[in-house]
């Protein structure tokens, strides 16, 4: 949004965490964890059906209807030439997981790609990295053809538009009212930041400048 280059460092730091506070309230972020991964293991939870784990769980993520214990792992892709090189896979020669449940989410948290992969084909692609002690996984599109992976893509693209549905309210649906609710809570956060002698035509500048 043009809005935000008005703001300064100080102001953006305090919208993000507002924002990382209203993301654990929808249970979609559960700790302090990189939000794209919370948000990957919350979608597939309600795209598959799953029950997620406690964070603590160490070797997989959550498990479905039949006891199978899935590791859901996650990878933001900013451009087109990112690497799709998964986080570390902790234990994988002691087979801590049944499933791994892996998605490519573009620039804007979108779904590009996700699939379900048996623990086989993990451990037969991954490589060892000493250096972190662990297999990362390159999530190469060849990895969609391997025997017994599942492509869940547009399950996935389903439960997010789904899950967009059911949590914009009708007022939200106007984009222009979103931004207007946006820049009430930054011109109050401004009337608590400005000195006590500052210039009531300047505010109502400003205000005007915001819209």
């Amino acid at each position: 949004m043009n809005e935000l280059v008005k703001l300064p460092a100080i102001e953006l730091l305090q919208l993000h965490s507002r924002i990382l506070e209203e993301l654990r309230s929808r249970d979609i972020l559960r700790g302090n964890n990189n939000p794209a991964g919370d948000y990957a293991e919350w979608l597939f939870a309600k795209a598959c059906d799953w029950t997620l784990e406690r964070n603590a769980q160490i070797g997989f993520d959550a498990v479905d209807a039949d006891g199978r214990r899935i590791q859901i792992k996650c990878r933001r892709l900013p451009s087109r030439k990112t690497a799709r090189l998964l986080s570390v896979i902790r234990g994988l020669n002691d087979r801590p997981f049944d499933i791994f449940a892996a998605v490519l989410l573009d620039e804007n948290y979108n779904i590009y790609r996700a699939a379900l992969i048996p623990i086989e084909v993990v451990q037969a692609k991954a490589i060892y990295s000493a250096r972190v002690n662990g297999h990362r996984l390159l999530l190469r599109d060849g990895v969609w053809l391997e025997p017994g992976v599942i492509d869940v893509t547009e399950r996935l693209k389903q439960a997010q538009r789904l899950a967009i549905e059911e949590q914009t309210t009708p007022v939200l649906n106007d984009q222009s009212i979103s931004n207007q609710a946006m820049l009430g809570w930054l011109r109050e956060r401004r009337q608590k930041l400005r000195p006590k002698d500052f210039d009531a035509a300047t505010a109502v500048r400003e205000e005007r400048d915001d819209f």
